[in-house]
């Protein structure tokens, strides 16, 4: 039993990595998210990372942070929810950063399709528009959601 358990906290550890390093490809300025899909049984189903729609002007060419809002990026959660085929099991999100209202939204528009449990995220962000009622969202609709810890903090 013990042996489970040391292996469950490997398997977080190298998804902790991998949406770390998924964030890295973000072409946003003001912060880069990385979200990944994936089995309770830790099998990676899809991955995502916030930018702007193929074939338009990345938020990173702009100079100022004003133009930045100008841009519609598509958040990481949405991608990655996007490129997921529906699930017949389990799914844990993971996310490197508290998902804002409209992800919590899309999330649990998603939640039967994806089969989606759980969501993880590994660091705050401060969504001042509804309250941060994120957690009331998610339980109002048995999504158990939690911040997971990383003591290193590393990217």
């Amino acid at each position: 039993m013990e042996k489970t358990k040391i292996w469950d906290a490997r398997k977080t550890r190298l998804c902790i990595d991998i949406v770390r390093t998924i964030r890295k490809f973000s072409t946003c300025c003001k912060l880069k998210v990385g979200a990944l899909l994936i089995t309770e049984e830790f099998n990676i189903v899809s991955f995502g990372y916030n930018g702007t729609p193929k074939g338009t002007f990345n938020c990173h060419d702009v100079k100022t942070i004003e133009q930045h809002y100008s841009w519609d990026e598509i958040h990481a959660e949405v991608n990655c929810m996007g490129k997921a085929s529906n699930q017949e099991h389990a799914t844990v999100l993971l996310v490197t950063n508290k998902p804002c209202i409209a992800c919590t939204q899309s999330i649990i528009a998603n939640k039967d399709r994806l089969k989606i449990s759980e969501v993880w995220y590994l660091e705050e962000f401060e969504d001042t528009r509804y309250e941060n009622n994120q957690e009331i969202l998610f339980k109002s609709v048995d999504i158990k959601f939690r911040k997971i810890g990383d003591k290193n903090g590393r990217d």
